[in-house]
């Protein structure tokens, strides 16, 4: 499983207790040193993509490719140690410290707790090091739900709305941490809604719309929104928003 460049899902379908569908038939690739937003409105089936490139779920048809590689009940565990995955919300341990809820993690994937205080660092936690979780803020408890998912230096870091609960500070201090995993080699995928975060931050953008991708195309990082000859306007994005479901 060594050397990831690349996450496949090809035809995958999904339906919640096999009748509600929520993915129908979806295809894409997400290459290594790329941030990928999944874009949609409620429902389009962002984060059940999500939760099955991280193995949270498996689909009921179609498949998952890792490196080119299908993932399989006996991959699947070597798979989960690579990647890093933020959920929109993450259930923490109110009373424990923000450093030992981060050795937790480090014990559950296998990871040397060496990596703790670097990783502090880059969240901007460090000085919250011996703080309790349940003192933090929302903005703060966000952070160190990311801090979780990048720990050790993952080959995939997946992440479910993770700018939901930041300022403006947050915000524009959480781009640079995606655009230096993606420098190291790392599959970086989100799903987002607000726009105005997408202008120079991301390389790609996949747009969903009931269960399916509409459309999925490189950008230019700096010409989002862009000029009318760029793929897609940010009135085309803000229309599609209103009307997908």
């Amino acid at each position: 499983m060594a050397g990831a460049t690349s996450l496949e899902v090809e035809d995958v379908s999904f339906a919640y207790a096999r009748q509600v569908a929520v993915l129908d038939g979806v295809s894409a690739t997400f290459e290594g040193g790329k941030i990928t937003v999944l874009l949609g409105n409620n429902g389009s089936g962002k984060t059940t993509l999500l939760r099955i490139l991280a193995a949270i779920a498996s689909p009921d048809s179609g498949r998952v490719l890792f490196d080119g590689c299908p993932l399989t009940r006996g991959s699947i565990p070597d798979y989960k140690r690579m990647i890093g995955f933020m959920p929109e919300l993450l259930q923490m341990y109110p009373e424990a410290r923000v450093a030992d809820l981060l050795g937790f993690f480090c014990a559950l994937k296998r990871i040397d707790e060496s990596a703790v205080p670097k990783t502090l660092e880059r969240v901007g936690l460090a000085a919250r090091a011996r703080t309790r979780v349940n003192t933090l803020s929302k903005g703060m408890k966000q952070r160190l739900n990311l801090a979780q998912a990048i720990l050790g230096r993952p080959k995939v870091v997946i992440l479910d709305e993770p700018t939901n609960g930041f300022d403006y500070a947050s915000v524009t201090s959480f781009y640079p941490i995606l655009r230096g995993l993606a420098r190291e080699g790392a599959i970086v995928i989100l799903s987002n809604h607000q726009l105005a975060e997408l202008r120079g931050n991301v390389d790609r953008i996949v747009l969903m719309a009931q269960g399916r991708i509409t459309k999925a195309r490189a950008i230019d990082r700096d010409a989002l929104p862009g000029e009318p000859e760029t793929w897609l306007e940010e009135q085309a994005l803000r229309d599609f928003l209103e009307v997908a479901t």
